[in-house]
């Protein structure tokens, strides 16, 4: 089979022309009422983020970052704000997606947030 020769518009030979860096944090699951040793190591997730970030920064010339879910162990309020304080740290703006871990969780004996939370917190604008 033989594609058809495509000849793109002035606009998308501009648009293609550039390039975007993105960086993307995932499962970041950060848990600090999880202080043993742990295999999944809630215990010091906030300390890799926050190295990742200083890495991200250095780099210099990335665009955004997209942090698709998974930012909390189980969507304590304490762990989202501590998150979103890291997520600050990122000289870029950043793009927050809730995962499973991120909504609220009717099992837990503590208060957890549910999307609402989630897209005021993490300032998603778009979702309004």
């Amino acid at each position: 089979m033989v594609l058809p020769y495509f000849r793109a518009s002035k606009y998308e030979e501009r648009f293609f022309a550039e390039s975007v860096k993105f960086a993307v944090l995932s499962d970041t699951h950060i848990g600090l009422s999880e202080k043993k040793n742990t295999y999944k190591m809630f215990h010091y997730n906030d300390r890799i983020l926050l190295d990742m970030i200083e890495d991200i920064n250095a780099i210099g010339d990335v665009d955004f970052v997209l942090v698709p879910g998974d930012l909390t162990k189980d969507s304590e309020p304490y762990n989202h704000k501590e998150a979103k304080e890291i997520l600050d740290v990122l000289a870029m703006p950043y793009f927050a997606v809730p995962g499973n871990h991120d909504v609220i969780k009717v099992w837990s004996s503590e208060p957890t947030w549910g999307i609402e939370e989630f897209v005021t917190w993490y300032d998603m604008p778009w979702y309004r």
